[in-house]
Parts: C-alpha cells; sequence; structure tokens
C-alpha cells in the first residue's frame, strides 16, 4: 500500500496531462495537428510526471537518468520536423544520429570511469539499433493489424512490464518512471482514431523513450540484458512469428486471429522478460 502510494500521484498526473492535452486537441479538426499532438503530447506528460518525481533538476542533468524528459521532448520536435521531408533515408539518418547524441548523454558515466571509446560506441551503436528495430517492429504491426489501437496498446502494456522488470531487477525509481511512460500513453489513446502517427513519429519517440529507460536498466541496475532485448523487440518478435506462422500453415490468418495471435506473443515475450529478470534479481527481492 505504501509503495502505490508513492507510485501513484506522478502516473496519474503523467495519465491527466496527456489526457487533457488530447481532449483539447481533439476539438481541433486540422489532421497534421492531431499527428503532431499525438507525438508532443506523450513526451509532454512523460515530463511531467518525471519531473514530478525528481523535481526541477538543473541542466545538464547531474543524474544521467534525468535526460529522459530531455529526449522526449527533442525527439518529438525533432521526428516532427523531419516529417516532411521527402525520403525515408534522411528522416532515417536524423534519428539514427539522434538516438546516437542520446544514448552518448545517458552512457556518459561509463565513458568517463569505465569504458574505453571503442568499447562504449559500440554499446552506443547497440542500443540504437535496439531503438531502430523498436521502431520497426510497430510498422509491421501497423501494416498487419485489424484495428489502429493495436500499436497504441502496446505503447501502453510495454513500458507496464517493463517497470516490473526494473523493481524485480532493484530500481523502484525506474521503475516508477516506467509506470509513468506507459500512463502518458494511456492519456494519448483518445487519439487513436484521429492520428496514423501513432506506426510512426510516435513510435519513434516511444522506441527512443522506452529503449532509453531499458539501458538505464542495464547500466545502472541489474536489468538482465536478455530481458531489455526481449521487451523492446516484443512486438517486432511477436510479427515474425505471425509471418513463420502463416508460411507454415500455407496461408495467411484472419486478420482477427492474427492480431490475437501478435499480442498473445508480446504477452508471453514479456512474461518470458520478467521470469528471466525475477530469476537474475537481488537477494533483498
Amino acid at each position: 500500500m505504501f509503495l502505490l502510494e508513492q507510485l501513484l500521484p506522478a502516473v496519474a498526473l503523467a495519465g491527466a496531462v496527456a489526457a487533457l492535452l488530447s481532449a483539447l486537441a481533439l476539438r481541433c479538426e486540422n489532421a497534421r495537428f492531431s499527428r503532431a499532438a499525438a507525438v508532443f503530447l506523450p513526451a509532454v506528460a512523460y515530463a511531467a510526471g518525471h519531473f514530478f518525481v525528481t523535481g526541477w533538476t538543473s541542466f545538464p542533468p547531474a543524474d544521467t537518468t534525468n535526460w529522459l524528459p530531455y529526449f522526449g521532448l527533442a525527439a518529438a520536435a525533432i521526428v516532427s520536423s523531419a516529417c516532411p521531408l521527402p525520403s525515408k533515408t534522411a528522416r532515417l539518418a536524423i534519428f539514427g544520429l539522434l538516438c546516437a547524441g542520446a544514448m552518448r548523454l545517458l552512457l556518459a558515466p561509463k565513458f568517463r570511469y569505465a569504458w574505453s571509446a571503442e568499447e562504449g560506441w559500440l554499446q552506443v551503436v547497440g542500443l540504437c539499433a535496439l531503438v531502430l528495430l523498436a521502431r520497426v517492429g510497430f510498422t509491421l504491426t501497423k501494416r498487419r493489424a485489424p484495428h489502429p489501437i493495436e500499436s497504441p496498446l502496446l505503447m501502453v502494456f510495454l513500458p507496464a512490464g517493463t517497470a516490473v522488470a526494473l523493481m524485480l531487477s532493484g530500481s523502484l525509481l525506474l521503475g516508477h518512471f516506467g509506470f509513468i511512460l506507459s500512463a502518458a500513453h494511456v492519456g494519448a489513446l483518445l487519439l487513436f482514431r484521429r492520428s496514423e502517427a501513432f506506426a510512426g513519429e510516435a513510435a519513434a519517440v516511444f522506441s527512443l523513450l522506452h529503449v532509453s529507460l531499458l539501458a538505464c536498466g542495464i547500466f545502472f541496475s541489474d536489468l538482465p540484458a536478455t530481458s531489455a532485448i526481449l521487451l523492446a523487440l516484443s512486438p517486432h518478435l511477436a510479427s515474425l512469428l505471425e509471418r513463420i506462422v502463416g508460411s507454415f500453415v500455407g496461408k495467411t490468418p484472419v486478420p482477427r486471429r492474427a492480431g490475437a495471435l501478435r499480442l498473445s506473443a508480446v504477452a508471453a515475450l514479456v512474461g518470458v522478460a520478467l521470469f528471466v529478470a525475477l530469476r537474475s534479481s537481488p537477494p533483498w527481492i
């Protein structure tokens, strides 16, 4: 009960901010505005919840985990600005550079005290690849989903699973941030019918925030890398499983059954990630 009392205010604030801003955005009939709102609202709501927990921090933040709200807001601005570019390669390159810069800032203490430059940049490249693959997972889900709410629901479910895994790994603070990220996307669900951005720009911002949180768990807590990879890539892996099943049976599954298969696969992968985190948890858990 005490833990719930600690977690609830910031989580409720993030959800309320997202819901309020979503309701205001719904009053606007402009499709471009709705698309931009779907990208910015979760980032703004997450920042509100994060700063409610930590208080307003100096810039640049002394604790690298406090870069997370800045990453979300910067990603929303940059991804939205790059959206009109006709070249997919240019948009991908811009997002890749954003990811590399974010991960370098996040892992600054490791560069300073633990790693050589080569080892550090190898870790950055690996995390950037994880972000890009996670984003692709939402693109695959969007193409196959019978209903547009599937991707937004995954953005609610995955950080909640991540929060539990982080708490099992010994970090209540990072777990708290995971629940805040989940709540921010609960509030943004109001916009899912009005915007196609959830599988594009919003998925990019979510993937960067989600993987950044997982990276904090790996390098600054005791989250197993296996759990982090499963949590980040479960939509991608679920879509691949759907294709494998389709090729095995010789036909494409009915869309509703395929959606149920994907969601079941995601739930199973998250369950495995939690089991691995529990097995690797500190002795006091």
